[in-house]
């Protein structure tokens, strides 16, 4: 408003010294109204042009408040003097909310201290956490004409979702869930803020639940119930691998007796005696005759 302003009062010197200069005569009147008409138009150039950055989109509003239309790619851009443009940081902006840090809102990002919840057990912890999100380019136009500028946006809407979701989730585990399930929790409040910032344009990028602090008396009590769990686990594999060697007992016991069973069956009278046959000529040559017969021995003479 002011660079129309400003043109319009160069402009109307311009005009004034020319027409003052003929009246006169007066060289130096036009050479003065030449000047005014060069900043006139130097200041309506400036104003008619603007860049745009990657990861940007540009919402124009004329003099008298209405939207003139929006850009969402890069480059040099021209528009009448009396339309102003207002910029949104499409990506990369963070949301964080961490110890004992302080509030502050600039352009797309927001900052603050960390967030204090109550679990399902109804113990107080708290957790850092932040947020990385992006805006669709061609939401910006509904998103100035509910809330105008990205910093009243995000002051409004992103920022306090963030600090009511990260409440509201840990309340659904335990105790001992919130310590061992921090995977899971960061999960439910990405789907959370995703499906509620959905419909206005925002895009959930990334969320990291840095960590989440408890009282010295509950890391205490989480510690003890870590190790008590590490015993039952421990005693639980003793118990398995004791039944593991005693089935093995059993089948090795049961393998042996079947191969005791089939032996004695197949131990028949023919098989013992060529057994015993078999014995007898390892220590010499034997002579096998008939059952009830009398063999005759030859017994070679002395030498």
């Amino acid at each position: 408003m002011f660079s129309v302003i400003l043109i319009l009062l160069c402009a109307v010197t311009a005009i004034a010294l020319f027409i003052t200069g003929r009246r006169r005569r007066d060289g130096a009147y036009r050479l003065a109204a030449a000047g005014a008409g060069t900043v006139a138009l130097a200041i309506a150039g400036f104003t008619s042009t603007y860049t745009q950055d990657v990861g940007e989109a540009v919402v124009l509003r004329s003099v008298t408040g209405e939207l003139a239309g929006q850009t969402t790619e890069a480059g040099l851009h021209f528009k009448a003097p009396w339309v102003e443009t207002i910029t949104y940081d499409t990506r990369n902006n963070t949301i964080s909310y961490i110890g004992t840090g302080e509030s502050n809102h600039s352009g797309g990002s927001a900052q603050g201290p960390q967030i204090t919840f109550q679990d399902r057990e109804g113990v107080t912890g708290n957790l850092d956490i932040v947020v990385r999100y992006s805006i669709v380019p061609d939401a910006v136009s509904d998103l100035y004409s509910e809330f105008r500028t990205q910093e009243d946006f995000v002051d409004r809407v992103l920022a306090n979702d963030v600090r009511s979701l990260s409440r509201d989730v840990p309340a659904g585990y335990g105790t001992l869930e919130v310590f061992t399930q921090r995977p899971a929790i960061a999960t439910a409040i990405r789907e959370a803020l995703g499906d509620r910032w959905r419909q206005q344009g925002v895009t959930v990028e990334e969320i990291s639940l840095q960590e989440i602090r408890y009282s010295d008396d509950v890391k205490t009590r989480f510690d003890e119930a870590q190790a008590a769990r590490i015993a039952v686990e421990k005693a639980r594999a003793e118990q398995e691998s004791a039944r593991v060697a005693a089935e093995t007992r059993i089948i090795t016991a049961g393998g042996e007796a079947d191969a005791n069973r089939i032996l004695s069956e197949s131990l028949t009278e023919q098989v013992l005696r060529q057994r015993y046959i078999e014995a007898l000529g390892k220590g010499g040559t034997i002579y096998v005759v008939p059952g009830g017969s009398d063999p005759l021995v030859q017994i070679p003479p002395a030498g």
